[in-house]
Formats: structure tokens, sequence, C-alpha cells
């Protein structure tokens, strides 16, 4: 049985409209409909209210419907690489000050001397890379 399925035979189940599902859940009714028409899939957070409100596990209503298992994982890859280019952006940033502080005490133009801007760039777009392999270590540790 597909989410879709599931959500339509909940609802039904507790004798409930489709705008009364809605305002429960703070969406519009369309929305919805859209779900139980197999249109479109709810967020996680949705997911996490629908869950509640049915007394349903997360398991129950995601497992067997690959349409909604694709989007909450396309949704993660997305996150993920703003959470990279964030970690990435904060050393970039970093590193500037830091050889900017020190080009500035020692006297060398740091802006002209191409190579440590190189450097810096460098850093940036390894972190960028790395980051995404940091924190699946860190979920992996997490999850013990």
């Amino acid at each position: 049985m597909n989410f879709h399925e599931k959500i339509k035979s909940l609802r039904a189940k507790e004798k409930q409209s489709q705008s009364e599902l809605a305002e429960l859940l703070h969406v519009t009714p369309q929305a919805v409909s859209k779900w139980e028409n197999n249109k479109s899939v709810p967020d996680l957070m949705t997911l996490v209210a629908i869950s509640d409100l049915y007394g349903v596990s997360l398991d129950y209503l995601i497992k067997g419907d690959q349409k909604l298992q694709e989007k909450l994982s396309a949704g993660l890859k997305v996150k993920h690489f703003f959470i990279s280019f964030g970690i990435g952006g904060a050393a970039t940033l970093f590193m500037f000050l830091v050889l900017g502080i020190m080009s500035f005490l020692i006297g060398i133009e740091f802006f002209v001397n191409y190579w440590a801007a190189l450097g810096v760039f460098f850093l940036f777009f390894f972190s960028i890379l790395l980051s995404p392999f940091i924190q699946s270590k860190k979920a992996k540790e997490e999850s013990r």
C-alpha cells in the first residue's frame, strides 16, 4: 500500500474530511487532495505530524512508497549540500581573516600574493568535498 492509499484510509477511518485533516496539519485542503491523488507528497515534518495524529509509525507511512522515499532522500541531499557549503564558506572566511592579519602584521600585500588566495580557495572547495564524509561519519557514530 502506498502513502496516498494509507493517508486516505487513515482519514476515512477517523471519518474526517480533507478540510478537517488539512486544518489539523496546518496545510491547505488542496495539499491533502494532492497527497491522496498521488500528485505530491508531504515534507518530513508533516509526515511526523500525520504519524502523531493517527498513532502510526513513520515506518508504516514511508515504507512501500518509493516516490515518497525518493523525495525525502532528495531533500536530505540538498540539505547536506548547503551544510557543506556553509562549512567551506566558514573555513574560507577564517583563512582570509588569519592570512589577512598575518599579511598586515608582517607587511606583505595579501591580496597581491595570489598563491595565498589560491590556497584559501583550495581549502574552500576541499572542505565542501570533504564535509559530507565527515557528516556521515558523525551520523554513524551518533547512531551507535
